[in-house]
């Protein structure tokens, strides 16, 4: 999608707004073409560094009313936030313990760290940046579909703060080593690559 995006923008976004009304998708915010610009450029935007600036995770939540819907899909978005980012500390865990630079001991540490953190951390993002709010009406259900951004280095940082604070004071040092900064955002461009 990223090169028929570069090619003719706006002809991407028109497609796409009429697949998404034709499913019967609506907005109550800025038209859903407003929408998906404003997402699609969030999305591709790269801090100093030349990193993703945004991690994003589009979610869908019904309720029976709209409200509900849209905290539900925005929570929901939080914990995968952060769930991506565990992903990928899980990752580089298991490639440390199979390159030798971590102990067994010190990859069961940080993972049982990662799962603890993973909740705590979600509760600790707070504001986030929703690009795209749509939803359909079913009945007395409403369906909401969001996209959600929060800053990349700021949910690494976070994550990682949180599994230091819980693993023992000796493997801090060497588990902050492999999950550095650099670290995790190749990971997670990988595998969001792979997808």
């Amino acid at each position: 999608m990223k090169r028929e995006l570069y090619k003719n923008p706006d002809k991407m976004v028109n497609k796409e707004v009429k697949k998404l009304e034709k499913e019967g998708w609506k907005t109550m915010d800025l038209p859903i073409g407003k929408q998906l610009e404003r997402t699609w450029e969030k999305e591709f935007q790269l801090d100093d560094d030349g990193y993703p600036k945004y991690i994003y995770v589009t979610t869908q939540a019904t309720s029976q009313n709209y409200s509900a819907a849209q905290m539900e899909a925005e929570n929901l978005a939080k914990v995968r936030i952060v769930s991506t980012i565990s992903s990928s500390v899980a990752a580089l865990a298991d490639i440390a313990l199979e390159n030798h630079e971590i102990t067994p001991d010190q990859a069961a540490s940080m993972s049982a760290a990662t799962e603890k953190a993973k909740v705590l951390v979600s509760g600790k993002l707070g504001r986030v940046i929703t690009t795209l709010s749509i939803y359909k009406q079913d009945k007395n259900a409403y369906t909401i579909r969001t996209t959600v951004l929060y800053d990349m280095k700021q949910a690494i940082n976070l994550l990682r703060d949180a599994i230091c604070n819980n693993v023992p004071e000796n493997d801090k040092s060497k588990i902050n080593e492999v999950i550095g900064m650099d670290s995790l955002i190749n990971q997670y461009e990988n595998s969001n690559s792979e997808e």
